[in-house]
């Protein structure tokens, strides 16, 4: 069970954000409620093919494109899922992102050096950044790096990512908050000296735990 720890928030100098359920809800099992209603094939299916052999961490590692993603899918599926009917259900998670959480970024960003952390794709940051921009938000640019699973080679929790973080942005661990929704990721992160932040979904909301952080 992932305990709390007791952050010293006066000694904090950057925030660094997931993504998924933190700034933008998500339901992961309505993409696979998706494919089963395209597919014909059971929930329990549809959540192995992603999972078998490591595929979808692969993915959104940057090691294996979306075409060769989609179609190892289909092939575990039995079926041919074209780009538009398979972005259709995979975008099916993402959910509401309240404008509210964008805008605490904002009133953040003038006091911490702030950056984002997510295992994610090329197709769903896309979307959150459209999705941003009809709220009048430049979403990469509330940041002042993104750094982005598909493009680092690497997926939380592997070390390597937390790593690749802290050196290309010149942090000083221990001046860093870490705000993710999976203890494991939060372990990993403290592993390397960062301070993590749980947000329980549900149960606590960004806005709720950047609170302590506005000055």
């Amino acid at each position: 069970m992932f305990i709390q720890p007791e952050i010293p928030v006066s000694e904090i100098r950057n925030l660094i954000f997931d993504m998924g359920n933190v700034l933008i809800d998500i339901d992961i099992p309505l993409t696979f409620q998706a494919l089963s209603a395209r597919t014909g094939r059971s929930l329990t299916e549809v959540e192995k093919a992603f999972a078998a052999d490591g595929l979808h961490a692969r993915y959104e590692s940057g090691l294996l494109a979306e075409e060769a993603y989609r179609r190892l899918i289909g092939e575990r599926l039995s079926s041919q899922l074209s780009p538009e009917a398979f972005r259709a259900d995979v975008l099916k998670l993402l959910l509401e992102m309240p404008a509210a959480r964008l805008q605490r970024l904002r009133e953040l960003s003038g006091h911490y050096r702030l950056f984002l952390l997510s295992n994610t794709n090329a197709v769903h940051v896309q979307h959150v950044i459209e999705r941003a921009a009809e709220m009048g938000f430049d979403f990469i640019g509330l940041f002042e790096k993104a750094y982005l699973s598909h493009e680092m080679g690497h997926v939380k929790p592997q070390p390597e990512i937390y790593q690749q973080v802290i050196r290309q942005s010149n942090l000083i661990p221990q001046q860093s908050v870490f705000i993710d929704d999976v203890p494991e990721n939060l372990e990993a992160a403290a592993r390397q000296g960062i301070w993590p932040l749980w947000l329980e979904p549900g149960r606590t909301t960004m806005l709720d735990l950047t609170e302590p952080f506005l000055r």
